[in-house]
Order: structure tokens, then C-alpha cells, then sequence
């Protein structure tokens, strides 16, 4: 593959990058208007869908070795 095809192809790369991220900016104006409007359980489902990018997940937590397993204080 030529340096120029692979020029281009960052070049196309970026330009959607753009466009997909304006598309999204977008989106979030218009989203409490478009939750407004939603079937109460559509709008659960979207709200639970999205949480993820909102929130970090939590993960279990675990013993090590050498850690005290007795946590009476």
C-alpha cells in the first residue's frame, strides 16, 4: 500500500470522526427533550443502556495473599 492510500485513508478516518461527533453533540441538545417524550419503560431501557458511560462499573473485591481475612474490628 502506498504512503498516498494510506494518507488518504487517515484523512477519511478523521473526516468521520468529525462528523460522527457532531452528529452525537447533537443528539445530547436534543436527549432530555427525547427522553421527555418516551414510553416510560423505552425511557428505563435508553436511561440503563447509556449508565455505563456515565458511571464506572463496579468489580468484586477480592482477598490477596498475605491480606487479613478477619475484618472484625
Amino acid at each position: 500500500m502506498s504512503n498516498q492510500v494510506k494518507s488518504d485513508e487517515v484523512k477519511t478516518v478523521k473526516e468521520l470522526r468529525s462528523v460522527l461527533k457532531k452528529v452525537v453533540h447533537e443528539e445530547f441538545q436534543h436527549l432530555p427533550e427525547t427522553l421527555k417524550n418516551m414510553e416510560p419503560k423505552d425511557r428505563l431501557e435508553l436511561v440503563v443502556k447509556l449508565l455505563p458511560y456515565a458511571m464506572p462499573k463496579n468489580e468484586k473485591a477480592s482477598f490477596t495473599y498475605g491480606e487479613p481475612q478477619d475484618l472484625s474490628w
